[in-house]
């Protein structure tokens, strides 16, 4: 369990109040990595032949779960008690693979809860955001934050389920090369189905909706 500074709380607050501009739904994020795909490029200032392979693979990912996943009826209940109001903000990058996987089942759950919004910012463009949220000072993603009705930090996920943690620390530790663990990772999130997200994100709902 992180521990929140008042500090650290206040700064939070801070980017999602002057951050607004920032932030794009989800059919504007998806619209943007398609144009920009179509001049061959990435999200963010890195471009890169690699980069655009990985985006359009992800491209092709994101599609798949928007076409064919919906959430499982432990999750969507949980959805439906949680309190009305949230704004759901995720970290993200198109060419992101960790990315491309969990942010379409991220929607999925906003959508089923009461009046929540949705929204994505770039980390790249706007690293203001992620300055905040850091994971073991990296800045992963993606990352999911909640906030209130009255635009107050509640708690925040990512970067992914703790399953898929522990397979790449099973695999860097017995030296597997990062080429074939990340075949294994999203062989992974296929076989998985979101279970494990579904799981993590109910615990916290539950854990919101008793400080309620």
């Amino acid at each position: 369990m992180e521990t929140l500074t008042d500090s650290l709380s206040e700064q939070r607050n801070a980017c999602y109040k002057n951050g607004q501009s920032n932030l794009l739904s989800y059919e504007q994020y998806r619209q943007l990595i398609q144009e920009l795909h179509a001049q061959n490029m990435v999200t963010g200032p890195e471009q890169t032949e690699a980069l655009l392979q990985y985006s359009l693979l992800n491209e092709q990912r994101m599609n798949r779960w928007d076409k064919h996943y919906t959430p499982g009826s432990p999750i969507t209940e949980a959805l439906r008690r949680a309190p009305a109001g949230f704004h759901m903000v995720v970290i993200a990058e198109g060419w992101c693979g960790d990315a491309a996987q969990i942010v379409p089942a991220l929607h999925a759950f906003a959508q089923k809860a009461k009046d929540w919004k949705f929204s994505i910012v770039l980390r790249d463009e706007h690293p203001e955001w992620i300055a905040l949220y850091l994971t073991q000072q990296a800045k992963a993603i993606p990352l999911a934050i909640l906030f209130n009705e009255l635009g107050e930090y509640v708690t925040h996920w990512g970067p992914r389920p703790a399953e898929a943690v522990q397979l790449i620390q099973n695999a860097k530790a017995n030296g597997i090369s990062a080429d074939i663990w990340k075949v294994a990772l999203h062989k992974w999130y296929a076989s998985n189905k979101q279970s494990a997200l579904e799981a993590e994100w109910k615990s916290i709902l539950e854990g919101i909706c008793e400080s309620h």
